[in-house]
């Protein structure tokens, strides 16, 4: 879709899988209006002047392999807020490029992605700490969000490098599984 005047993707509310390309909407400034969408087929988000957030996809549950494929966030200056992806989102290719705005990557579904082995991703030219993929896995957490909310306690070092032993200090009792 390339629409300079689209302000909003409301009415889009009954939309539960598709693909998205949304490049040169200048006027939109998040994703709003798709409170149904579980599977994006590809997400690409090219050159949108004002895109501020995703906010609007917090309903998403995957993103499949199909071409193009994956998430594509390239050339959106006022790009800041991926914060509607902090949670598993499983996903084919990541390509984050030319955010000017962008410098906190390090929300769950794309450390995920980090993570795996042997999946490439393209990140440059955005902001320190989403200017490469070190950078982000860097400020990457070690834990999700419900175990810091139910436990105390700490993990030294944090990050762990490769061949450093990873403590975990725990102020109570704990039963559980630890995936590292």
């Amino acid at each position: 879709m390339n629409l300079p005047h689209l302000q909003s993707l409301a009415g889009l509310d009954k939309l539960d899988n598709s693909g998205l390309f949304i490049e040169n909407c200048d006027s939109l400034v998040d994703l709003q209006g798709m409170p149904a969408l579980k599977t994006a087929y590809f997400i690409n988000l090219e050159g949108n002047e004002r895109l501020e957030s995703l906010q609007g996809l917090e309903a998403l549950e995957r993103i499949e392999w199909f071409a193009p494929g994956g998430l594509v966030l390239k050339n959106n200056p006022k790009l800041t807020d991926l914060s509607a992806l902090d949670r598993p989102v499983p996903m084919p290719f990541l390509q984050i490029e030319n955010n000017a705005g962008l410098s906190l990557c390090s929300v769950q579904s794309i450390c995920d992605f980090l993570v795996a082995p042997d999946i490439p991703a393209v990140i440059s030219g955005n902001l320190t700490g989403c200017g490469s993929a070190d950078e982000i896995i860097a400020d990457c957490s070690v834990a999700s969000g419900d175990f810091f909310e139910k436990t105390a306690f700490e993990i030294s070092p944090n990050p762990v490098a490769e061949g450093q032993s990873l403590q975990i200090f725990l102020e109570n009792d704990f039963l559980g599984k630890v995936n590292i």
